[in-house]
């Protein structure tokens, strides 16, 4: 089992095992060489030690990339990790529900910190695991370690849904903060520049990663967060077609629409009817729409003057 670094590759020899699919690691036995990128391959999930008896979970996919800390000479990090790789688990219960697991989709950079008694729940479960491969193969042996491997990552998703529940009152709002930059967008010269906004590009703005972005707008709402954008422009066309001034043509281009026929298409799909229709069928919204229109200048002037 290795890691890159730089052009060369470090193999972990300490835990040797009678499974070859599997793997712990204690990092306090190797020497990890310096500026390393981590790939393995496999399914990783690290724990390691803080103050205070608390401590760190970090998880990767196989496909994943996780940087280490720079280090200009070799050096003894703290900490352990467990290494399977997918047909480990062919098979068995746990492979049929891996992919529920969606905390392996996060940024691979994403680390979440761990209570005192969730850093000790986790190195219990290591500590089980370990156990479990120390004994002979026989019959019950896949099942047995696929189930405590599961009963792991269900931890895992106990804590991820923690953390979301902390973020949910400590971020300060975070749907507050995602309206507020989709109306900064909106309002501004970037949709005829840049088109509709991607999640990407969303939680970017909100130094969040994509996939965890997500994460916290489903849990807070119920939808994707590529819904939560679509029901958004939705909102901001309505409003838009109450008003007599534009064409429809001139707000689909407003709203980063490319072309103004996949405007109609979402406008309809949407609101049951196109753009035009409602437009007419509101009619007398306009007035309506007009007054609040003065009113927001009026009110601008009066903070101003």
């Amino acid at each position: 089992m290795q890691i890159t670094a730089g052009q060369g590759s470090h193999d972990f020899s300490n835990d040797e095992t009678q499974y070859p699919l599997i793997r712990l690691i204690d990092f306090a036995n190797e020497t990890i060489p310096a500026n390393y990128q981590i790939q393995l391959g496999m399914y990783c999930i690290f724990i390691s030690p803080l103050a205070d008896q608390q401590g760190r979970l970090h998880l990767l996919s196989p496909r994943q990339f996780m940087d280490a800390p720079v280090k200009q000479l070799p050096y003894h990090p703290m900490g352990q990790a467990l290494v399977f790789h997918p047909d480990l688990i062919q098979g068995t219960t746990l492979a049929d529900c891996l992919n529920e697991f969606s905390f392996f989709n996060y940024s691979a950079n994403k680390t979440l910190s761990l209570s005192a008694g969730e850093y000790r729940l986790a190195v219990d479960c290591f500590s089980n695991i370990r156990m479990e491969l120390s004994y002979a193969l026989d019959r019950h042996s896949k099942r047995l370690v696929a189930s405590n491997i599961g009963l792991l990552l269900n931890y895992c998703e106990r804590f991820f849904s923690r953390n979301f529940i902390m973020v949910k009152n400590g971020h300060e709002g975070l749907l507050k903060r995602f309206d507020k930059m989709l109306n900064h967008y909106f309002s501004s010269e970037c949709p005829c520049k840049f088109g509709i906004p991607s999640v990407a590009y969303c939680a970017d703005q909100l130094h969040l990663s994509a996939k965890y972005f997500g994460s916290l707008v489903k849990k807070e709402t119920g939808k994707t967060a590529q819904e939560y954008i679509r029901n958004k422009i939705m909102e901001e066309a309505q409003y838009r077609m109450l008003g007599m001034d534009k064409t429809v043509t001139e707000v689909a281009y407003e709203l980063g629409f490319k072309y103004p026929q996949h405007f109609n298409h979402f406008f309809k799909k949407g609101a049951g009817l196109t753009p035009t229709e409602y437009r007419n069928t509101n009619a007398n919204a306009h007035a309506i729409h007009e007054a609040a229109a003065t009113s927001n200048r009026l009110n601008g002037r009066l903070s101003y003057g």
